[in-house]
């Protein structure tokens, strides 16, 4: 069971790097789903999935649609901006979890299958399960909690919870290279709870093909208030994850 010290570090890191915040750009006219040969090629999971302003989805097919996508990708980046701590996160899914993160300061994840590894200002520790050493332990209660939220199926899970969707319309997001992009944008219709966390806002701006674009969130738990913004990019990208030398 974590400490409240171990929870005090876990609530910023996920509140930041899992659950999400934006400005948006000017509307702009909402991009045609029929002419995207990517949008042709839709999963099954995101079949009745439409884009068509004004109306509303259910949590469970946008939930089941997003991470279907985010799964056949595999590999992707994400920039965080938040008023908690700012990052950027590298990630593989299959054939085992894999993550490197990199916060604001010093401190860093990397996680590689069953290899979890923490940096403070002190420094790599890997992740152990023992409360017996207490920075290992501290990094194990930090890094499982990072890796049980960023699993698809946490994802699908914290979708869901918010049982209705607002499909809200055309939007623009700025992309990681100072381009914008034409995207879908859609919004949780109330505020919802998630495993103890509260969130007042989550929208998500997807682009033809049910890609995630960008991630907004307004969330709090534990007395820790995030508004994040969360910008994925190099979806498809393979990428090496190297754990840290033994100490």
């Amino acid at each position: 069971m974590p400490t409240r010290v171990s929870l005090l570090i876990c609530v910023p890191v996920v509140l930041a790097l899992v659950g999400c915040s934006s400005g948006g750009a000017a509307p702009t006219e909402p991009p045609v789903a029929e002419e995207s040969a990517a949008s042709e090629q839709a999963l099954p999971e995101c079949e009745g999935f439409l884009f068509d302003e004004g109306e509303q989805l259910s949590g469970d097919l946008i939930a089941s649609c997003i991470s279907a996508t985010m799964l056949a990708h595999n590999f992707g980046k994400m920039t965080t901006e938040s008023n908690v701590l700012d990052g950027v996160t590298s990630f593989r899914y299959q054939p085992d979890f894999a993550a490197s993160v990199d916060m604001s300061g010093e401190t860093r994840l990397l996680i590689e299958g069953d290899e979890m590894w923490f940096k403070d200002d002190l420094g790599w520790v890997k992740a152990v399960d023992d409360a017996s050493q207490p920075r290992a332990h501290l990094a194990y209660s930090v890094a499982s909690t990072f890796r049980a939220m960023s699993d698809p199926r946490a994802a699908v899970d914290m979708i869901s919870t918010a049982p209705v969707w607002n499909i809200v319309g055309g939007d623009e997001v700025e992309t990681v290279d100072g381009n914008t992009r034409a995207a879908w944008k859609f919004t949780a219709a109330a505020p919802f709870t998630y495993l103890g966390v509260q969130f007042s806002e989550l929208s998500f701006w997807l682009d033809n093909s049910y890609t995630t674009l960008q991630q907004q969130a307004v969330s709090s738990a534990l007395g820790v208030t995030a508004t994040t913004l969360n910008r994925y990019y190099d979806w498809g990208v393979e990428e090496e994850f190297v754990v840290p030398p033994a100490l």
